[in-house]
């Protein structure tokens, strides 16, 4: 993959030295010359199969983590299950862990906001009720029909909030999480709304790999960046592909 696009330059000061992050956009240029037949879907690119590969391993990793499956247990089935290399397999089960950690730690944030909003909410739904009264005492029919309506959208408020606070205790008091949508909350909603495609959700679950650098092997075994002939590159293991060779080799 070849780095075709820098977007800007961030210079950082490191010591007395000033050093320059480039942020870039790397695009493939050299694909395997085959696909996968038992991984690969269409005509999609082998890349593009590795990622969906791997997202669908770290969400799979996931749901075994909620049911207190241990790492080595995961690791072992989810190389077999979506036909990745260990390395790529153990980063999918950390992201998996990664995301378990943070809901955690949103959880107790999420609840104390929305103690705040449920309060806020409140006071507006009392304020409201007393201009409800004023109005029915002056016996004012237009302001009673608006405060009507502002009474009932703020009731509905704050049984909403409510609800959402009871279920928050529920997860907090069970040592357990709310549910996950990978690919984005916010762009499901949409989804259930008919405003984006349910591929481009699927694409939003299914876009990236995550690897991690290990000192021992002397880099990323799984993404290396190198420079030659004044460019950037970037090289990915199709582990997927790598296993179809290997069978094919014992066959």
């Amino acid at each position: 993959m070849k780095k075709r696009k820098n977007n800007k330059k961030k210079p950082t000061k490191t010591g007395g030295d000033i050093s320059y992050t480039v942020c870039g956009e790397f695009f493939p240029e050299v694909y395997p010359a085959f696909r996968s037949q038992k991984w690969s879907r269409g005509m999609e690119d082998p890349l593009d199969t590795e990622m969906r590969l791997f997202c669908s391993c770290t969400r799979w990793a996931f749901n075994r983590l909620q049911e207190d499956n241990s790492r080595p247990e995961i690791k072992k089935q989810g190389q077999g299950t979506f036909s990745i290399n260990s390395r790529y397999c153990d980063d999918a089960i950390l992201k998996a862990k990664a995301v378990t950690e943070s809901q955690t730690e949103l959880l107790e944030l999420d609840s104390e906001e929305t103690e705040a909003k449920l309060a806020r909410a409140k006071k507006k739904l009392r304020w409201a009720e007393k201009d409800l009264d004023r109005a029915v005492k002056a016996n004012n029919q237009a302001k009673i029909e608006d405060f009507k309506h502002t009474v009932h959208g703020r009731k509905a408020r704050v049984k909403k909030l409510a609800d959402k606070l009871d279920e928050l205790k529920v997860h907090r008091d069970n040592g357990t999480i709310p549910k996950v949508i990978f690919g984005g909350r916010s762009l499901w909603k949409r989804v259930c709304r008919g405003r984006v495609s349910r591929e481009e959700w699927r694409q939003a679950r299914q876009d990236r790999l995550y690897a991690r650098g290990d000192e021992t092997k002397g880099g990323n075994p799984n993404l290396k960046i190198s420079w030659h002939n004044g460019e950037f590159t970037l090289s990915v293991t199709i582990s997927h592909l790598s296993e179809q060779k290997r069978d094919r080799q014992e066959g």
